[in-house]
């Protein structure tokens, strides 16, 4: 079995690099002796970084690094020739939040030379937002190319039921969960046996749109005078340049210094693996927007005041009858304890279905739309650089 896993490892985000790592290990089960190829980015995989044996990682070919763009491609063309199952996921794959090309940054690789035969399975997907006409249109175009969805919360069903699209799915959609909350954290550095630090109040928090950021020290400030907590910022996407998340964790520790109230960060990627994992398994209480926090946390046993800054994260507490504070108004806050305790007690399993070789829907139709969004996506990016150029 050769297989092609895309997805987001190697970009500098430890959630999308353990459900990488994570989705190798179920691999492996289903198929001992597998063969699997990942698309990655230039950081590659701490969770991988001890080597797997049949394990070979594709850094992804970017037109802006025109002397590796080649090279990189023709690698990648010559793995899927011979592939016998992509594996697009998981996570939040395919939305707009912050492209309107983030589902044909994934979808692309599905038509990538002689890939068009191998049939492609969706797993531990998510679905939404989806803001932008183009996105929908687009995912209307290439939905056909699975030979199976299968999505990791209700929500995900509603946004394509409000799409029109669920029905059209029919019996290649199947109800999963998140590769991360369903899979055995024995698998992963993460360990409930860590003890836990009783004063310790991890902090994993985003910045994003709405989010007040007085609100933000406010909330931290009176949790920890209410039962006695420091607090320790985990940051868990860090890739430089990109550095907004580690930024915004030491703006809010200042504030807090401000308030008499010290305050730790640890950064993934920054900071020694071990040393983060350890940390962050030994946080007692938390507040958290960031999602895979969310999950890590309460798989650890770890009580979260959860931030709902995306859909995503309201889904994993409102469909197990719990609440997470709206992003734009943390002050919003109900009566009583504010801490969420969640059983993750569900499994997390590729699907049950067999791996057929064929092409699926349109395939030289969609390859035309494809090959035609490659050329939009160029001209889009050309755009956004030059616009960069102008403002510096």
């Amino acid at each position: 079995m050769r297989t092609f896993t895309v997805g987001m490892p190697g970009y500098g985000n430890l959630g999308d690099d353990l459900i990488s790592a994570l989705l190798v290990g179920h691999i492996r089960r289903r198929w001992p002796g597998a063969e699997v190829g990942i698309l990655s980015g230039r950081l590659g995989n701490p969770f991988l970084s001890g080597g797997a044996p049949g394990v070979r990682f594709f850094e992804e070919p970017r037109r802006s690094q025109r002397a590796t763009y080649g090279p990189r491609k023709a690698a990648i063309k010559g793995f899927l020739a011979d592939a016998d199952l992509i594996m697009v996921g998981g996570g939040g794959l395919f939305q707009d939040a912050f492209s309107p090309f983030t589902i044909h940054h994934w979808m692309k690789y599905a038509y990538l030379g002689g890939a068009v035969h191998v049939p492609v399975w969706a797993v531990g997907v998510g679905f939404g937002v989806l803001r932008t006409a183009f996105a929908r249109w687009y995912l209307r175009q290439v939905l056909d190319r699975f030979a199976v969805i299968q999505l990791r919360d209700h929500g995900s069903a509603e946004v394509l039921k409000r799409l029109g699209l669920l029905e059209r799915c029919g019996a290649r959609l199947e109800s999963s969960v998140d590769i991360v909350t369903g899979s055995d954290l024995i698998e992963s550095p993460f360990q409930s046996t860590v003890p836990k630090d009783p004063e310790l109040l991890g902090c994993s928090i985003r910045p994003w749109p709405g989010l007040q950021f007085d609100q933000v020290v406010d909330l931290i400030q009176s949790v920890c005078r209410e039962r006695g907590l420091r607090p320790v910022f985990f940051v868990l996407e860090y890739a430089h340049p990109e550095t907004s998340e580690y930024d915004y964790a030491c703006r809010l520790a200042t504030a807090l210094e401000g308030h008499g109230i010290e305050a730790q960060i640890h950064c993934y990627l920054k900071d020694d693996l071990d040393t983060f994992v350890q940390a962050f398994c030994a946080a007692s209480h938390a507040i958290a927007s960031r999602y895979h926090a969310n999950i890590l946390w309460q798989k650890l046993g770890t009580p979260v005041i959860p931030i709902a800054y995306y859909p995503k994260v309201a889904r994993l507490y409102e469909e197990r009858d719990g609440f997470a504070l709206p992003v734009d108004d943390l002050d919003q806050r109900p009566p009583g304890d504010l801490f969420q305790h969640l059983s993750l007690t569900d499994q997390y399993d590729l699907p049950r279905v067999a791996v057929e070789s064929g092409r699926r829907g349109r395939p030289v139709l969609q390859r035309r739309i494809v090959s035609g969004v490659n050329a939009l996506e160029t001209v889009h990016a050309g755009m956004l650089h030059l616009g960069r150029m102008i403002r510096q």
